[in-house]
């Protein structure tokens, strides 16, 4: 009797499968001279593969096990942040120069996130690191990218919005 053949085609070459978290990363673990790669990018993880026979299934683990053990971030209140600036943390603005000339938090710093994403670790320092952006999506992520970097790090909720209506010093 021959073989029926798979529904499924397996291809030789290297297996990838993209997901949309965001880490800078990259976990391998190699068995029996296969490869299998989980790598964290500021666009998502990229698992790849060259087992043919469940590479992807043995990537996305690795990817999965890397996810539990990586460094969070917390998120913070405004009340909150300005208590961890007056106790030494960098309070980092992390909105476009236009956004910040319209009016910051007087001992904010600014950085623009695509430069924390190219490496804004140097700029602050072992203080921990509380971001700030207009609503908060910009903050959380340069928050993870600096803990996973090793900073302690800190996202506003609310951002600059939730400041502003909390009453709190703005300078321009």
């Amino acid at each position: 009797m021959a073989p029926t053949p798979s529904p499924i085609r397996r291809r030789s070459s290297s297996i990838t499968w993209w997901f949309s978290i965001r880490f800078s990363d990259s976990r391998e673990v190699p068995r029996g001279g296969r490869r299998h790669v989980a790598r964290y990018t500021p666009t998502g993880i990229k698992c790849e593969s060259n087992d043919p026979s469940g590479g992807l299934e043995k990537a996305s683990r690795v990817a999965l096990l890397s996810k539990l053990f990586r460094k969070s971030y917390g998120v913070v209140d405004v009340h909150e942040a300005r208590a961890l600036v007056e106790r030494g943390a960098v309070l980092l603005d992390v909105r476009s120069g236009a956004e910040w000339e319209s009016g910051h938090a007087p001992e904010a710093t600014h950085l623009p996130l695509h430069e924390v994403i190219e490496g804004g670790r140097d700029a602050v320092g072992d203080r921990p690191v509380v971001a700030i952006c207009r609503s908060g999506g910009r903050s959380a992520t340069a928050a993870r990218v600096l803990a996973r970097a090793g900073a302690e790090a800190y996202s506003v909720r609310g951002g600059m919005d939730a400041w502003r209506r909390a009453g709190l010093d703005v300078t321009a």
